[in-house]
C-alpha cells in the first residue's frame, strides 16, 4: 500500500513481494521462479535503497530481462524499473555443446581480428534465454578476447550453433601489498592539463614509492607501450612493464603521463565517494587498475568489463595522451554502468551509456579542476568548462560539447541537442 511499509524481511524478499503484488501486470506467472534478488540491495546517498530482480526460465537466466525495486528511506516501495519479458515458451534442450558454442564464437572472432595473439575464452559458455531486440531464444552466451582492447561477449544459437549476436566488452596482478604505509608523491602533470606540479596520495614499501592509493581504490601500471599485463618487479631501476614507482617521492617531470593518470584516478574516484558515497567502481571499494602506456600511439582510453580496469593510450598524430581527466572520468563512468545499470553497449542502451558517461565526465571536471566556463568558448588547459576532450585533443575546441552539443568545431560529429 502507498505510504505504507507493510514489508519484512530482507530487500531481496521485500521486492519479490512487491512484485507478487504486480504479477499480473507484468505478465509474471510465478515471482518465485521466474525472479531472483541479485546481490544484495544498493544503499544510496538519499538512504533510498534500491534491489534488482534478474529474470529466469526454468532456471536459466533471461538476457533483456531484469528488474529494479526501489524503495524510500523508510523502506516503502514507490517504484519499479526495468524490463520483464512475459509469455516465454522455448525449449531449454540445447542441441550443441558449450564447447562447441566457444568454437564457433572463436571462429566468428578469428575471422574479425587483426591479431589472434592470445586469443582465448575469457567467460566460460553458459546458457542464457536471449530475449533482446527479438524473439526469446536460448543460447550460450560466451566471452572471446584476444587483449584487453579487443574483448567481445557472444550469444550463440544453442540449437543451430549459429552466432546470432556480439557486443563489445570495451567501452570506446596484483599490486602491492597492505605492509607499506601512505605517503604524500608530487610530479608534473601533462602540459595539455596545465603541465603544473602536483600532489597526490601514494604507496611507500621496501624502498620504492608506488602510485598505489587504497584509500582511493587504485594503482597505476605502465604498460611500456606494449598490450602486456606483466606484473614483474625484478628491475628496480624503472617501471617500465610494472607497477609505477619511483625510489623518492618527487616524479619531477620524469613521465607527466603516469602523473596525470594516478592524480586524476584519485580525483575521479574521490568524487564518487564523497558526492555519491559510492566506494570505488563497484561500491564495494575493489581495487581499480589504471593501465598508462598502452599499446603504441594508441589513440583511446577505455573501460574493459574483462579486466575491470581503465586503459590509456598515449595518443597519436591528433591527440595527447588520453588519462586526461574529463576523458578518464567518462571511461570510468561506464565501470559505474557496468556494475549498477549494467546497459548493454548497442543501440539505445549504449547510447544511455555514453550520455551518462559524458554527464559524469564534466561532473567530474567541474569537481576536481578551476571553473573557467566563464570563458566558454575558449579553453583554458586543465580547468573546468562544459567542453568534453579539449585537453586532448590537438585540433578543434573539444571531442563533444556539452553546452552546445551541435557544435560544429569538435573533432566529432555534432550531436543532437535532443532525444
Amino acid at each position: 500500500q502507498a505510504g505504507q511499509n507493510v514489508f519484512t524481511g530482507g530487500y531481496g524478499d521485500r521486492a519479490l513481494a512487491v512484485m507478487k503484488n504486480l504479477a499480473a501486470v507484468y505478465g509474471i506467472r510465478d515471482v518465485a521462479t521466474e525472479l531472483k534478488p541479485s546481490g544484495s540491495e544498493e544503499l544510496d546517498n538519499l538512504g533510498f535503497r534500491h534491489q534488482r530482480l534478474d529474470q529466469q526460465y526454468e532456471g536459466i537466466p533471461v538476457v533483456g530481462g531484469d528488474l529494479k525495486v526501489h524503495f524510500d528511506a523508510d523502506g516503502i516501495p514507490f517504484e519499479v524499473s526495468g524490463r520483464f519479458v512475459p509469455e516465454i515458451q522455448v525449449d531449454t534442450r540445447p542441441q550443441i555443446s558449450a564447447f562447441q558454442s566457444e568454437e564457433n564464437a572463436k571462429q566468428v572472432f578469428s575471422e574479425e581480428a587483426k591479431s589472434l595473439e592470445g586469443l582465448r575464452v575469457h567467460e566460460a559458455a553458459a546458457l542464457v534465454v536471449l530475449a533482446v531486440e527479438q524473439a526469446p531464444v536460448l543460447a550460450y552466451q560466451v566471452g572471446i578476447s584476444s587483449t584487453p582492447a579487443n574483448a567481445w561477449r557472444y550469444w550463440v544459437d544453442a540449437q543451430s550453433g549459429q552466432v546470432i549476436r556480439r557486443v563489445s566488452q570495451v567501452c570506446s596482478i596484483q599490486a602491492p601489498t597492505s605492509r607499506g604505509t601512505s605517503v604524500q608523491l608530487r610530479g608534473m602533470k601533462l602540459p595539455n592539463e596545465g603541465g603544473t606540479y602536483t600532489t597526490f596520495s601514494g604507496w611507500r614499501e621496501n624502498g620504492a614509492y608506488y602510485m598505489n592509493d587504497p584509500a582511493s581504490y587504485t594503482y597505476v601500471f605502465n604498460c611500456n607501450n606494449t598490450t602486456s599485463l606483466s606484473n614483474n618487479l625484478a628491475n628496480i631501476t624503472n617501471d617500465l612493464g610494472t607497477y609505477a614507482y619511483r625510489t623518492t617521492v618527487n616524479w619531477a617531470n620524469t613521465d607527466p603521463t603516469e602523473v596525470s593518470t594516478a592524480a586524476n584516478m584519485i580525483t575521479i574516484l574521490s568524487y564518487y565517494k564523497n558526492i555519491h558515497n559510492r566506494r570505488g567502481v563497484d561500491g564495494q571499494g575493489t581495487v581499480v587498475p589504471a593501465y598508462v602506456h598502452y599499446d603504441a600511439n594508441y589513440e583511446n582510453a577505455f573501460w574493459s568489463f574483462q579486466y575491470k580496469a581503465m586503459f590509456y593510450g598515449d595518443g597519436g598524430v591528433g591527440t595527447y595522451p588520453f588519462c586526461v581527466l574529463e576523458v578518464a572520468g567518462h571511461e570510468l563512468t561506464h565501470g559505474i554502468t557496468q556494475y549498477t545499470a549494467g546497459l548493454i553497449y548497442e543501440n539505445e542502451s549504449g547510447a544511455l551509456n555514453e550520455s551518462f558517461s559524458d554527464i559524469f565526465g564534466t561532473n567530474i571536471e567541474f569537481y576536481g579542476q578551476t571553473d573557467m566556463s566563464s570563458r566558454y568558448p575558449d579553453r583554458v588547459p586543465g580547468t573546468a568548462d562544459w567542453l568534453l576532450g579539449e585537453d586532448l585533443v590537438k585540433v578543434g575546441v573539444a571531442g563533444r560539447d556539452m553546452r552546445s552539443p551541435g557544435n560544429t568545431n569538435t573533432v566529432t560529429d555534432p550531436q543532437p541537442s535532443k532525444y
